[in-house]
């Protein structure tokens, strides 16, 4: 299937335009930099995923987004500890509202997880997941019944869901959450999404705490992420800074720019309801 056949596919009405949010406020977004995570997993075998190593790195690293593609994992999320705040900068599978509810406390996770370097499951046959439902919004709540959860070395935590690891997992070396996408080097077309507004209108309807320039970031790596998974092929997704995307397209195909505008408001609808709906995108010339 090519792109142009796959995009047309999904292309369906997209939700309404929100109204304008009341005392609107600027949220300052962080530069987008989205380097290694180093996440020591205290380990013997090298991991059977592929990965480029640093040359001073370990060869047996994963990367977050490598492993959740290796295994078929629909929900997972990479909690980063800032102080004695974690949230979920990295992302797959998640909406917006189980993000902005990511926001929790080193003490809540130092009382459910009391050792680093091994694995927790926690199940819905036994009521042990509760405590965790509090991170997922809704309409995924349904679909989630078992947890497992690795704290690393440095304070970082695994998540992930309806997963049953084999002994592999605790083969791997490194968590690495970096973006691998195709290189496209003569596009035919280039969009410009601009998703700032959108992400600012949808945290400032749904989330109330003082964490967001953290949770901005988060969601803009979500979106990277199922950007990515949209065009996975005859395609590149490039971060311009938080927020906004660079779409690089080499494809035979002549993609209309409604149709690119249509897909993206639909498909990260998943993350911003309707407010996907802000989005603002751009069509520029190609060399």
């Amino acid at each position: 299937m090519g792109l142009l056949q796959k995009l047309s596919d999904t292309v369906v009405e997209a939700p309404k335009k929100p109204q304008p949010v009341k005392d609107k406020i600027t949220i300052q977004k962080k530069s987008n930099t989205v380097g290694l995570l180093k996440k020591s997993l205290n380990v013997s075998k090298p991991s059977t995923v592929s990965v480029i190593p640093l040359a001073d790195e370990p060869k047996d690293r994963l990367d977050f987004f490598e492993f959740i593609k290796e295994h078929s994992i629909n929900f997972s999320a990479l909690f980063i500890r800032e102080n004695n705040i974690y949230y979920s900068q990295f992302s797959t599978g998640m909406d917006g509202l189980s993000i902005c509810s990511s926001v929790s406390t080193a003490d809540f996770w130092d009382g459910l997880i009391t050792q680093k370097c091994k694995l927790y499951t926690f199940n819905s046959r036994d009521n042990s997941i509760g405590p965790l439902y509090q991170f997922f919004s809704d309409k995924l709540k349904d679909k989630i019944d078992r947890v497992c959860i690795y704290k690393s070395r440095d304070d970082s935590i695994l998540l992930f869901c309806n997963y049953s690891p084999d002994s592999e997992f605790g083969k791997t070396g490194f968590i690495d959450a970096a973006f691998v996408h195709t290189q496209v080097s003569k596009p035919s077309q280039i969009f410009e999404a601009d998703f700032t507004e959108a992400i600012e209108s949808f945290i400032i309807a749904n989330h109330k705490t003082e964490y967001k320039d953290q949770i901005f970031t988060a969601i803009s790596n979500a979106i990277k992420q199922r950007l990515n998974k949209a065009f996975d092929t005859e395609s590149c997704v490039k971060t311009i800074e938080d927020g906004k995307f660079s779409i690089l397209i080499a494809s035979k195909d002549f993609i209309p720019y409604e149709l690119i505008s249509n897909h993206l408001r639909l498909d990260c609808s998943y993350i911003l309801n309707e407010h996907s709906q802000l989005l603002s995108v751009e069509e520029k010339k190609a060399d």
